[in-house]
């Protein structure tokens, strides 16, 4: 607790905080990208289906911050996603078509986010 206090007293407290979690790629419920618009129409091109991309929305909302905060699927490469949810759908006990609908959300979110920023 002191050490809380003394971030503070320096000004340094929650902001901080947010500003780390932040640049480690850390979000909050709020900013998990919506099955709508840009994350849609990224689903719609690689061929996943609306409701796989929302399915895996939902189970990722509700199984990906049990054990980290969650991660901004735009915040790691596809080929970082491609070793991290392998793993991560098996501990979090998903079924191969759960898994798969994770997968789908995860990557047209991530394609959502590039194409944005290449506008």
């Amino acid at each position: 607790m002191a050490r809380h206090g003394s971030l503070v007293r320096r000004g340094l407290g929650p902001g901080l905080l947010v500003v780390i979690l932040t640049a480690l790629g850390c979000a909050s419920v709020k900013d998990i990208p919506a099955v709508d618009g840009p994350v849609a129409a990224a689903a719609e091109s690689s061929g996943a289906s609306i409701a796989s991309v929302s399915h895996g929305h939902d189970l990722y909302v509700h199984n990906c911050n049990r054990c980290h905060p969650y991660k901004l699927p735009a915040s790691r490469s596809k080929e970082e996603w491609e070793g991290i949810l392998p793993r991560m759908t098996k501990r979090a006990g998903l079924n191969e078509v759960e898994a798969a609908d994770v997968r789908a959300f995860v990557f047209a979110a991530r394609d959502a986010s590039e194409r944005e920023q290449t506008k």
